[in-house]
Parts: C-alpha cells; structure tokens; sequence
C-alpha cells in the first residue's frame, strides 16, 4: 500500500464512523515548521480530524485506529478541541 491508497483508506474509515452517527469536524492544518519529505503524505493533505465522542463512542475510534495501525498506517493521536484527534498531517506513514 501506498502513501495516497492508506490515506484514500484512512479518509473512508472517517466516513464509516461518520455514517455511525459519530460527529466528525475536519480542519486544514498546517505545521510550516516542518520540512516536507518526499515518502509523506503531501502538506495540501493534510488535516485534523477531531471526533467529538465519550465512552462506547471513543472505544469505536480507538478500534478503528488500531485497525489502521495492523494495516501499517499510523499518525499522531490524541484530545483536543472537545475530542478525540487524528492528525493526518507530516506524521502520516504506511508500512511498505
């Protein structure tokens, strides 16, 4: 897989948990200070997704962040803004 495929990937995981009533905000973000490399995810991809969840919820994310993770695909976690963070931004891998 892919930097764009475990994004594409990344992105309708997002969705499925959307479609499970879950509220999502998305955001652009930017980190100007950090260099772009040539095997990340390009900067005009990247965002925050916050997930606005408690209990049985927040334990739908974490299960879909470790579903990614056993796929290879990792990024920087964790709570702000109210919710649960998904920071796809120069932190994004994937395992080849």
């Amino acid at each position: 897989m892919n930097i764009t495929e475990a994004y594409e990937l990344t992105l309708q995981k997002i969705e499925e948990l959307k479609a499970q009533g879950i509220e999502v905000k998305i955001n652009p973000t930017d980190s100007s200070t950090v260099a772009e490399k040539n095997d990340r995810l390009p900067r005009d991809k990247w965002i925050r997704a916050t997930f606005m969840v408690v209990g049985e919820e927040l334990d739908k994310v974490f299960r879909a962040g470790e579903k990614l993770f056993e796929l290879g695909i990792s990024f920087d976690t964790g709570y702000g803004n109210g919710g649960r963070d998904w920071e796809l931004d120069w932190s994004f891998r994937v395992k080849h």
